[in-house]
């Protein structure tokens, strides 16, 4: 969603800057003067808009630390304000809202006022642009009304704050938060417990109590049988994410029906992986259940049977980086010693795109590490 966004902002960028141009050729405005004002006046909204979820967020426990700006995210750690250039966010309902720190969800009601507190927090954007709209009209009739260059600043805001609200409703948090509403209770709880543990760490997973026992409760659902491809999608990233849960530590028992699912899938591997839509899962429930085969049954044969196969789909992408994925699987395989690299989360953090939720996934990792020297 965000790289949908960031293109639409560069190509709203290119009409406005051939408007410019257009309206330059009638001579009203020179070029350099355009630019500065369609530059700043984009700043401007969304510096209000960003300030809207942190401000209003605040209000309801919902607390955002990293703040984005296009491609750029500002957020505080160790004591220090770091900017990220092209940062991994969490791909659910949230968008551009990363790095938040959760309201504790330990029951039914906590459950639904957290929901509604989110719906009001993913409005907060749309109404800094409506309230931008309204407050450069009021400028625009009383202390710029004799002044030209203010004037054409403020009216070119106006249309960059009504675009950015109309991508808003489109594409942003408004339609998010309407696709909160019509989406059902288990897709709700997993993007609130993934950001919230994403974020908050292990250690503060008593806190979402409610979410985890909800969450684990799905998985009655899980049935082993032939679907559409969208639906095995979606079962599919289901019991990764619980056998993450359970690999992980943060969960105490891998649920049954997800474990004869991932199961299912793996025996039918090879029929699965022709389908182009179910790979990419395939693949990723594959990885996971070579880890389970060795951490949790023991069963390192059929761990690097599996892990030997598949092993052609972890090359590098064009030799950029190290395969993350690979490395950690050797070396719970006993292929490599890796662990150096391992217990340095910068490794990981890198490998992963500049993820800003790499702490916690780094600590999952170790936990499964410690799994394989107990």
């Amino acid at each position: 969603m965000k790289k949908i966004l960031n293109n639409f902002m560069v190509i709203i960028l290119a009409v406005s800057i051939s408007i410019g141009i257009i309206v330059l050729k009638i001579g009203f405005l020179d070029i350099a003067k355009f630019l500065i004002y369609i530059i700043l006046s984009v700043a401007t909204c969304i510096i209000v808009q960003e300030l809207s979820y942190v401000l209003i967020g605040k209000m309801y426990g919902i607390i955002s630390r990293v703040i984005c700006m296009g491609p750029f995210a500002f957020f505080k750690e160790d004591g220090k304000i770091k900017v990220k250039f092209k940062m991994v966010g969490y791909p659910g309902f949230f968008g551009n809202i990363e790095g938040i720190h959760m309201p504790s969800v330990s029951s039914k009601e906590d459950f639904q006022r957290v929901k509604k507190n989110l719906a009001k927090v993913f409005f907060s954007g749309f109404f800094g642009d409506l309230i931008i709209c309204v407050v450069c009209m009021i400028l625009i009739f009383t202390i710029a009304i004799n002044k030209p260059g203010i004037k054409e600043f403020l009216i070119i805001t106006i249309v960059m704050a009504e675009i950015m609200a109309f991508v808003s409703v489109a594409w942003g948090n408004v339609k998010n938060a309407v696709n909160m509403k019509k989406s059902p209770e288990g897709r709700i709880i997993d993007n609130i417990l993934f950001l919230a543990i994403y974020y908050d760490g292990i250690k503060e997973v008593h806190r979402f109590s409610y979410l985890i026992e909800k969450y684990i409760e799905l998985d009655k659902n899980l049935k082993c049988v032939d679907c559409e491809d969208s639906i095995m999608i979606d079962k599919m990233n289901y019991s990764l994410e619980v056998l993450y849960l359970y690999l992980g530590g943060v969960i105490n028992e891998m649920p049954a029906n997800s474990k004869k699912f991932i199961k299912y899938v793996v025996s039918r591997k090879d029929e699965f992986m022709k389908r182009p839509k179910l790979t990419r899962s395939v693949l990723n429930i594959v990885y996971r259940y070579i880890l389970y085969l060795a951490l949790v049954d023991k069963n390192k044969e059929k761990a690097l049977e599996l892990y030997n196969y598949f092993k052609k789909f972890l090359a590098n992408k064009n030799n950029k980086s190290e395969n993350y994925t690979k490395i950690f699987l050797e070396h719970i395989l006993d292929i490599k010693d890796n662990y150096d690299y391992l217990i340095n989360m910068n490794n990981l953090v890198e490998a992963k795109g500049g993820m800003w939720f790499g702490k916690v996934v780094h600590e999952m990792d170790l936990h499964m590490i410690n799994l394989k020297n107990s």
